[in-house]
């Protein structure tokens, strides 16, 4: 498992072993999405600087982005 808070201090996001992402509104503790695509185990995970992207790195080194605006 793996936690990425944004820049902003807004989203918080968790690398799961089920390979999927899930968004957190850090305030609240609400649900903010789910991002999936990976067909391996995610073990690291990071926001762009700028908040638009996300990245996850798998066990087997392969990295997923996704626009998060």
């Amino acid at each position: 498992f793996a936690v990425a808070i944004s820049a902003d201090g807004r989203l918080v996001a968790g690398a799961c072993l089920d390979a999927r992402v899930y968004l957190f509104d850090r305030e609240t503790g609400k649900p903010a999405g789910t991002l999936a695509g990976s067909p391996r185990t995610l073990k690291a995970v990071a926001f762009r600087p700028d908040g638009t992207q996300l990245a996850a790195g798998t066990i087997n080194g392969l990295v997923l982005v996704w626009d998060l605006k």
